[in-house]
């Protein structure tokens, strides 16, 4: 290929699959003109193979007056669908080849992998008819991973899926794998708040990328939910808070029988309510989001590193996760998950993950969320 100068291995193996696929070359420096005569050439084609090229041009100089829809003539719209076949590919076209020279850019150092034809043959039926700037630069960096070895592989099923992605959608996406690395579930997050952070499970942008395939609902009960780094477990306000658990009868999560008994009166005093012989953990109610497989793929696309930013044990102080890497924000999270229980009924107790002289994980109760006051109390 010629004038590959300053390009990498990378950049060279997607302009070769490109030409390899569409025999179509491309010029690595002249690739953000968008190659307008080439796709006129392609579109003129197109409507050659109609038979009426001479006569659809005589009706469109004709008719660019007004167009007269009562009537419809067979030779009129033959031209109408010959222009209308030109400016479709030359746009087509178009957002191919931005998308392309984007990929070049983003494509980096370091060495290419080879790029199966059905899948580049896929991607280009897609992108071609992404427009939208929002959506379009996730489909330059799935091209440039696609061509380095090394990074996450993305299936054709994700590629049809990604088509029905809109920019709003898109958004909130990122949204929702940002709160999945800091927080370590996806669930609302203060919707009527600040909206760089806010998330509403029964949005209409979340319910469609639940449609897409990129997320599937969990409505559940549970009397305890993991988070990342944390743990919240659900407590009945009106049970037996005593000491019961001394005899066998009451299950809990700690595996330390000095945190469950001091720990409980505790419940009781701060909850302040009356208590009788019922349930000491509560079944609460969740409703949250958990990523499939095409959200994991898309996932690894819009965050460089996400899988490994999963198994931190903090959350990762990097730009991609926007307003949720500032410690503050993280709180108000937890803060807000807090309340939203509080309000269903339950206790919170919150629960930091240590190890014991065994090596095993534990759970080590901290802090019970006072509900009337709406803030923490430390049990540590």
């Amino acid at each position: 290929m010629e004038d590959l100068a300053g390009l990498g291995k990378i950049a060279e193996a997607i302009l070769d699959k490109i030409a390899a696929v569409t025999g179509t070359l491309y010029e690595p420096t002249k690739v953000r003109r968008l190659g307008r005569a080439q796709a006129e050439v392609d579109a003129e084609r197109i409507l050659k193979n109609t038979a009426a090229e001479l006569e659809a041009e005589d009706m469109r100089r004709r008719h660019q007056a007004k167009l007269d829809t009562s009537t419809p003539d067979p030779e009129l719209l033959r031209g109408r669908a010959g222009q209308r076949l030109i400016t479709q590919e030359i746009k087509r076209q178009e957002n191919l080849e931005l998308i392309v020279h984007d990929a070049l850019a983003a494509s980096g150092s370091g060495n290419a992998r080879d790029i199966e034809d059905d899948w580049m043959e896929a991607f280009i039926q897609c992108a071609q008819n992404i427009s939208a700037e929002g959506v379009r630069h996730l489909w330059s960096r799935i091209l440039a991973k696609q061509a380095t070895e090394g990074q996450p592989v993305i299936s054709r099923a994700t590629l049809d899926a990604m088509r029905l992605l809109e920019p709003n959608q898109a958004a909130n996406f990122e949204r929702a794998i940002q709160i999945l690395i800091v927080m370590g579930q996806i669930m609302d997050v203060d919707p009527h708040g600040d909206p760089d952070i806010a998330f509403n499970v029964n949005a209409l942008e979340s319910l469609a990328l639940e449609d897409i395939g990129f997320l599937k609902r969990i409505q559940e009960k549970e009397a305890g939910l993991g988070f990342a780094g944390f743990t919240f477990s659900f407590w009945n306000p009106i049970a037996a808070l005593e000491s019961s658990a001394q005899n066998g009868a009451v299950k809990t999560e700690w595996n330390n029988p000095n945190d469950r008994d001091y720990v409980i009166p505790l419940i009781k005093d701060i909850t302040r309510g009356e208590h009788d012989m019922r349930d000491l953990r509560k079944d609460t109610p969740i409703d949250r989001y958990i990523l499939t497989s095409r959200g994991f793929e898309l996932a690894s696309i819009l965050i460089e590193g996400f899988y490994d930013h999963l198994e931190a044990k903090e959350a990762p102080d990097i730009p991609a996760l926007g307003k949720y890497a500032d410690p503050a924000i993280r709180e108000r999270v937890k803060d807000y998950w807090a309340e939203q229980f509080n309000e269903k009924g339950s206790v919170i107790v919150f629960n930091r993950s240590q190890r014991d002289k065994e090596g095993r994980s534990v759970l080590h109760p901290e802090m019970i969320f006072d509900g009337i006051e709406k803030n923490w109390v430390d049990i540590s």
